[in-house]
C-alpha cells in the first residue's frame, strides 16, 4: 500500500496500475514473481526472442496468464485508443513483446460448461487462465 501511494504521489509520468506493479516487481524481485505469459522451452519450442521472465515460472503453473498481449491479439485494442475502431494488433508494445499470431487458439468447455481459452504450442494445448480484453467488445471470437 505504501509503495502504491508513493508511486501515485511522486511519479511524473502516466500513472497506471500496470506501471506501478512493474516498478514494485523491479524493486522486490526476491518477493514478487511474474506469472507465466509463455511456455518454457522444456515443453515446446520457444522463439529465442521470448524473454526468460515470461516463462520463468511456467513449470509451477503449467498454464498461461495474459498480461494484455493475448487479449489484445484476440479482442483488439479499445476503440478509445484507435479512433473508434477495434484493431487487432500483432502484439502490444510493452516490456515483453510476444508475437501471439504464430499460434493456434480454441475455446474448450470445462466441467461446468464455461468456455476456456487454450493455445497450441505446436506440441500441446495449454490453458490460458485469463484474458485481458482491452477492447471490452466480448462479441468477437478466436
Amino acid at each position: 500500500m505504501t509503495y502504491a501511494s508513493n508511486y501515485i504521489r511522486t511519479d511524473k509520468g502516466f500513472i497506471h496500475e500496470m506501471g506501478a506493479l512493474f516498478r514494485f516487481w523491479a524493486s522486490a524481485k526476491d518477493r514478487v514473481q511474474f506469472l507465466p505469459t509463455h511456455w518454457s522451452p522444456e515443453y515446446a519450442p520457444v522463439d529465442t526472442s521470448v524473454p526468460a521472465e515470461t516463462y520463468q515460472h511456467y513449470i509451477v503453473y503449467k498454464s498461461l496468464f495474459d498480461g494484455a498481449g493475448l487479449g489484445i491479439f484476440i479482442g483488439g485494442m479499445d476503440p478509445y485508443h484507435t479512433g473508434g475502431r477495434i484493431e487487432k494488433w500483432k502484439h502490444r508494445p510493452c516490456l515483453y513483446d510476444i508475437d501471439y499470431t504464430k499460434y493456434t487458439y480454441e475455446w474448450r468447455k470445462d466441467e461446468k460448461g464455461r468456455n476456456i481459452p487454450y493455445v497450441f504450442t505446436g506440441i500441446e494445448w495449454i490453458r490460458i487462465n485469463n484474458l485481458h480484453i482491452h477492447s471490452k467488445d466480448l462479441r468477437g471470437n478466436m
